[in-house]
């Protein structure tokens, strides 16, 4: 169904709640690089991610450009990943609860 509509990446996810928080525990299917799932996994950063944080806020679809998937804070690491994702193609995102 991404195909169809253009995108090369899918995620398929459940809202981080207190008690699971974790990128792989909210994770119900995608088609992303396994590298790409376990640097996202131990940086650590999906339940404080910028598109977690803003579709919270909101129940309208939520589009992001890059950065995303980062958290809030500057920081090398976002960089990083910023990069990673970049890499991978993975540059703006379409969003909805």
């Amino acid at each position: 169904m991404a195909k169809l509509v253009g995108f090369d990446f899918y995620l398929l996810s459940v809202f981080p709640r207190g008690d699971c928080t974790a990128f792989i525990e909210n994770r119900l299917i995608s088609n992303w690089p396994q590298s790409l799932v376990g640097f996202y996994e131990a940086a650590d950063l999906f339940y404080c991610s910028r598109l977690v944080t803003a579709m919270k806020r909101t129940i309208m679809p939520v589009f992001c450009e890059e950065g995303s998937f980062a958290g809030s804070a500057a920081n090398r690491e976002n960089r990083k990943l910023d990069s990673l994702f970049q890499m991978h193609g993975l540059k703006n995102t379409f969003a909805f609860a």
